[in-house]
């Protein structure tokens, strides 16, 4: 195959122009695997989008809306301009991508609202993070049919190791992220973000799926996602 997988990524979701796009269309031409990655990612974005689509389009909660425009305002010395970096690394792999905005997101919620929380939805264990509270509850009982919840379940699916993996949006706390089981515990694979707006603005669910989150769970699945009746025999068998 003469382009990447990211390039295939890249252009399934509209990215690529001039010369790069007309290398990846040559290409799936006459590359039956190729056009099958491309359609693998619009199918998976096209799943996980519409499994979020009701959480975006709740208004963002007046609280995080006046934080974030008091952050807005303060000073900021330390800003790290992160397009001038991918510019600098193309080369990063996905992989690196997701740990970058895990990262992120676990400077957001331990310098802010979720620490300070009775129940934090995570806390720190093996140098990691662990599901708590109301998202470890979530993750255990919960299944992606459940509505007017604090957390809303996206896809379930079996990662490379045969372990369960969810995905889910926290509500309140403005967070999407993907969860595997390990043990008795759900083990987060990555938090992110997602960024606040006025109550007007309108969002879509396309829009505001994290690329970092599609890709993980593109490089994570073993198979297809489960459908309801799976997802709930998994459940009732304790993501055995």
């Amino acid at each position: 195959m003469s382009v990447t997988q990211e390039q295939l990524m890249a252009y399934a979701d509209g990215e690529l122009a001039g010369v790069e796009k007309a290398l990846v269309e040559a290409e799936l031409t006459s590359n039956a695997e190729a056009r099958a990655t491309v359609d693998r990612h619009r199918a998976l974005r096209a799943k996980l989008s519409g499994a979020f689509a009701p959480v975006l389009e709740e208004p963002v909660p007046q609280r995080l809306v006046e934080a974030a425009r008091a952050a807005a305002k303060a000073p900021a010395p330390n800003v790290v301009d992160f397009a001038a970096a991918r510019e600098r690394k193309l080369g990063w792999t996905r992989r690196e991508w997701g740990a970058m905005a895990a990262c992120l997101m676990v400077g957001v919620l331990f310098g802010g609202v979720a620490l300070r929380k009775p129940d934090p939805m995570m806390v720190a264990s093996n140098g990691g993070l662990v599901a708590n509270g109301a998202l470890e509850r979530a993750l255990d009982t919960q299944l992606a049919s459940d509505a007017g919840k604090a957390v809303r379940i996206g896809l379930t699916f079996r990662g490379q190791g045969g372990e369960s993996c969810r995905t889910y949006s926290y509500e309140n706390g403005g967070v999407s992220g993907m969860a595997c089981r390990e043990d008795d515990t759900w083990r987060v694979q990555m938090a992110v973000a997602s960024a606040p707006r006025a109550p007007s603005q309108f969002r879509t669910a396309s829009v505001e799926t994290p690329p970092a989150l599609l890709a993980l769970v593109e490089e994570k699945i073993a198979g297809e996602t489960l459908d309801a009746a799976q997802e709930k025999a998994a459940r009732d068998g304790g993501w055995r």
